[in-house]
């Protein structure tokens, strides 16, 4: 196993918890900034958790 694969469902999510959290937490640079969306879009976005809308 390598790579992602190594991690399980748990993990993975952690991960996208966190890196959804980041620019909260401390202030990124323009080019981390993109980094993230683009990671959160291309990959670990599939990993969070589904937001219910509320009416």
């Amino acid at each position: 196993m390598t790579g992602y694969s190594a991690l399980n469902m748990q993990q993975k999510q952690a991960i996208a918890q966190y890196l959804q959290s980041l620019p909260s937490l401390v202030e990124l640079d323009r080019d981390d900034g993109v980094g993230l969306k683009r990671a959160l879009g291309n990959y670990w976005g599939q990993f969070l958790p589904e937001e219910i809308d509320s009416v």
